[in-house]
């Protein structure tokens, strides 16, 4: 050694070396009273070293582990755009829900007018148009019918008397 340290060193062994003994040896051993400092090298140092003697190993070991934290650190990134999209989803959701139960409710309705369709009967013929008729309305009051043809004509129709 070329340095002392003198934390490690009792007073009396510091006693016993000259002032200016910069680089003189430390005494250690059983007049000192100091144990000497070998010992079994730990296992920080043993990777070190192996690290060194394995320069190739080691790099290559180095880009693998940072190619395995970035595909753990991608699929949060996903998770998180994910987690940020659910309020919307959520909503198309619930609104996909409800057009469903509306259409259900509107198939309903269609059923029970078709039955109420196949049970019509002709009351009323009106005849006046010389060709097919392509429009027909019913005024609100239900009085009046209004009918359109290919004739180029458009007659009211009185409904109780059924006559234009």
């Amino acid at each position: 050694m070329t340095t002392r340290n003198a934390n490690l060193l009792p007073a009396a062994a510091l006693a016993t070396l000259p002032a200016n003994s910069v680089d003189a040896p430390v005494p250690f051993g059983f007049e000192t009273g100091l144990a000497a400092g070998a010992g079994p090298v730990g296992g920080v140092e043993r990777v070190v070293k192996w690290l060194r003697r394995n320069t190739a190993v080691s790099i290559l070991a180095g880009a693998v582990a940072l190619v395995l934290l970035a595909g753990l650190a991608g699929p949060s990134d996903f998770t998180i755009a994910a987690n940020g999209e659910a309020p919307s989803a959520r909503k198309a959701a619930k609104e996909a829900a409800d057009n469903a139960a509306k259409a259900r409710r509107e198939a309903k309705r269609a059923d029970e007018k078709a039955k109420d369709a196949a049970t019509w009967q002709e009351k009323l013929t009106l005849k006046g148009h010389t060709h097919r008729v392509h429009s027909v309305a019913i005024s609100p009051d239900g009085k009046r019918i209004v009918s359109a043809s290919q004739d180029k004509t458009v007659k009211v129709w009185d409904v109780p008397a059924a006559k234009p």
